[in-house]
């Protein structure tokens, strides 16, 4: 029986009967994470796949340096499911469904989520799936990808926020990442407020959709070339900031509350509804 260590290493030739250090790596990022001490990093010293992984503690993941791949196939890539006050980071890696995988993360508890620099690419479910029943957490998405979701016998989300109880609350900042070819690139339900930054939902069945009283804001952001751009129903709101709507099929659905900021560029959507208009402050 080895000890905790606050950072353990994973390698395509490792072992996970070992202590996982850097001269006895382990094999999986499941073997390691039971040898990682809670608020310490998995780090892979070379190119390989390592396997799906249930994090139940505050834990780093990265693949820094090197081509460090979960493949999934015909399960979840990423389980959290953390305690009230456990922050997840999950950095350089690339999380891969090979059209069977389910999900790529699914967020059931924790506090914090962190994921940079991920592909998560090829699921037949979501990408991400936060669908936490209590407690307050937040989640940066930064220079990700989400690619390639369509599937004839499932309906995929690229973002899937949809906290399941009345007193869960969400807020999610994605900043510098990509949302293409999903059948629905995020849907927002619940207690949830969502922040997108200079990133790009592109060719989708449906761009954003906004359900329950979901609050959602895309700044300096591309909506381009998708069926619908953004749907809002119930008390959702999507507002709009300095960003591009064009070549969609349909811009807004017919909606409750999708807002301008009156300095977006909206352009050859073959329809659309109108958009409110707020003044800039």
């Amino acid at each position: 029986m080895y000890g905790q260590a606050t950072r353990t290493f994973v390698s395509g030739v490792g072992d996970d009967a070992n202590p996982c250090s850097r001269t006895a790596p382990c094999k999986t990022y499941a073997g390691a994470i039971s040898k990682t001490a809670a608020g310490g990093e998995i780090s892979t010293l070379d190119p390989g796949g390592f396997g799906s992984v249930t994090i139940t503690k505050s834990i780093t993941i990265s693949g820094d340096g090197t081509l460090a791949s979960i493949l999934a196939g015909s399960t979840n890539g990423v389980i959290i499911n953390a305690g009230v006050n456990d922050k997840v980071i999950l950095r350089n890696l690339s999380i891969e469904g090979v059209k069977t995988g389910l999900s790529g993360i699914r967020f059931v508890a924790g506090r914090e989520l962190i994921v940079e620099n991920c592909s998560i690419n090829n699921f037949t479910l979501n990408g991400i799936n936060v669908d936490m029943a209590s407690g307050n957490a937040t989640m940066l998405i930064s220079n990700s990808s989400f690619l390639d979701y369509e599937n004839a016998t499932t309906t995929s989300v690229g973002l899937r926020l949809l906290p399941a109880g009345s007193t869960a609350n969400l807020k999610v900042s994605m900043v510098n990442s990509r949302l293409h070819a999903i059948d629905s690139a995020i849907v927002a339900d619940g207690n949830t407020t969502l922040s997108v930054m200079n990133s790009v939902i592109s060719s989708n069945l449906a761009g954003v959709v906004g359900l329950g009283s979901a609050k959602m804001l895309l700044n300096h952001s591309d909506i381009t070339n998708n069926g619908t751009a953004l749907i809002s129903t119930a008390s959702s709101e999507i507002s709009l900031s300095g960003s591009a709507m064009t070549h969609n099929a349909v811009g807004a659905s017919a909606n409750n509350m999708i807002i301008s900021f009156g300095n977006n560029t909206i352009r050859n959507n073959t329809t659309s509804a109108p958009l409110g208009v707020v003044r800039l402050d």
